[in-house]
């Protein structure tokens, strides 16, 4: 078993390593990981819809 190292690069090249199985270790990175995109693709759909009632205010 290998000992999980917390980059984030590694654990995104494990992942698409078919040798590789998740293991009980890896599962706080995996959350903060998932945390972080969620976080990210929010404030783009945030800032996304802003900038689009803005443009619609535009038009009027």
């Amino acid at each position: 078993m290998r000992r999980a190292d917390s980059t984030c690069l590694s654990l995104i090249n494990r992942a698409f390593d078919p040798s590789f199985r998740w293991t009980v270790s890896d599962m706080p990175s995996l959350f903060f990981i998932q945390l972080y995109f969620f976080l990210i693709t929010t404030l783009f759909l945030n800032f996304q819809m802003r900038t689009n009632g803005i443009w619609l205010q535009m038009q009027r």
